[in-house]
């Protein structure tokens, strides 16, 4: 099954389906780990702001010392723990619930246990603010749903079994009502953190299905443009790719205020090799004078352009001499033979080739382009087999 397969499966998935395949679920947790880590270092250090900050609460009710006692000696000592768990460690999956669970059930056993050290009212502030953070951790920490019911099976456990440890028949009597109301809140945000993890997770794939249509319809993009700029015959690009590639050469040789050179080369007595040996040896001809004009030059056989017919043409910053005979000699290294002109000759190349700094304005770009088409022209007029140089200086090649 195709990764978009398994993704649009796992989209029409059951509402009783949480858990998605190993792969999937993997990179949904993955995706969200920088997430995890910042949430749960900042639930944490507001809980240790708030318990701080509640020591004035704690002063008032008389019950100071016991505070410090408890807060001091376990429940910050375990936020704090909790925080630099969550920041610095790689905990595997399975056991990182118990990096919020461990502080936060802390949190609410001290709050739990000030709470019955008092008599009303303030017995019922301390175990209401137990209660809520017992449902509020389920809705602010980035908890699935089963991570979620575990946080809140310990955290109720905690809450409601000091509550029975703790309290006498009276104070139990007085504080049921307060329990069980913070206990039936925090079970009830369970279908909230439920419909989140859905949410989340098909997001999560829908991401993912979007990533790989993209991947998908770049390739197609990128095999369109080829096509589109290539000349299916020889492979080297074609009349459009030359085009767009003079114009951004152009502009580029402007900008930088440097030389621009046009290459302009075409196949010595081509229609005679085609009358003798055919088309598809013609074709054949093409393609090997293609891939040696690359190679004499040493570029990338898609840097050649074929601009019609048995003409190539190549762009260059600057060429000199020496690089317009490398060419000629690497396509006459072929050894390819010319059925047209006899036994003893081979397939040969005539180039011209004209220079210009387009920043200076000696030349527009189709000037420089039709003085090349003119040294190529002298060249076959020469004789053909060599390369002319700005309509002057024939660079006849030893036989």
């Amino acid at each position: 099954m195709s990764d978009a397969a398994r993704i649009n499966a796992a989209l029409k998935r059951p509402w009783t389906s949480q858990i998605l395949e190993p792969g999937l679920e993997d990179g949904f947790h993955r995706s969200r780990d920088a997430i995890w880590r910042r949430t749960v270092c900042a639930v944490l250090a507001s809980t240790v702001v708030l318990s701080l900050i509640g020591l004035g609460v704690d002063a008032k009710a008389g019950i100071l010392d016991r505070a410090l006692a408890l807060k001091l000696g376990l429940q910050i000592p375990l936020l704090l723990a909790g925080i630099a768990a969550a920041h610095f460690l790689s905990v595997p999956r399975p056991w990182r619930l118990l990096i919020p669970a461990v502080p936060i059930a802390a949190t609410i056993g001290v709050t739990t246990l000030l709470g019955l050290s008092l008599p009303s009212p303030f017995a019922d502030r301390y175990l209401t603010v137990a209660g809520l953070l017992a449902f509020a951790s389920n809705l602010v920490l980035p908890l699935g749903l089963r991570s979620a019911a575990l946080l809140c099976a310990l955290n109720l456990a905690v809450y409601g079994g000091l509550t029975l440890l703790v309290a006498d028949g009276a104070q139990w009597a007085a504080f049921s009502d307060v329990v069980g109301f913070m206990s039936v809140l925090a079970v009830a945000t369970l279908d909230a953190v439920r419909r989140r993890e859905w949410t989340e997770k098909d997001a999560f794939l829908l991401r993912q299905l979007n990533e790989i249509r993209l991947g998908e319809l770049t390739l197609v993009v990128n095999e369109l443009t080829q096509i589109v700029h290539q000349d299916t015959l020889t492979g080297v690009g074609n009349r459009r790719s030359f085009d767009l590639r003079y114009a951004t050469a152009w502009q580029a040789a402007i900008s930088r205020g440097g030389w621009i050179t046009v290459m302009m080369i075409d196949v010595d007595h081509f229609k005679l090799f085609n009358d003798a040996a055919g088309h598809a040896a013609g074709d054949g001809c093409l393609r090997a004078v293609a891939t040696a004009i690359a190679r004499g030059a040493k570029c990338p056989l898609d840097a050649v352009s074929r601009y019609g017919g048995e003409e190539f043409a190549l762009i260059w910053p600057e060429a000199t001499r020496e690089e317009g005979e490398a060419i000629c000699r690497s396509v006459e290294a072929l050894a390819l033979r010319h059925p047209g002109l006899g036994n003893t000759d081979c397939v040969t190349i005539s180039l011209g080739m004209a220079s210009t700094v387009p920043a200076a304005g000696s030349m527009t770009s189709e000037e420089l382009l039709k003085a090349a088409d003119d040294a190529l022209y002298q060249a076959k007029r020469a004789g053909r087999n060599r390369a002319v140089i700005n309509g002057g200086g024939n660079l006849q090649r030893a036989a």
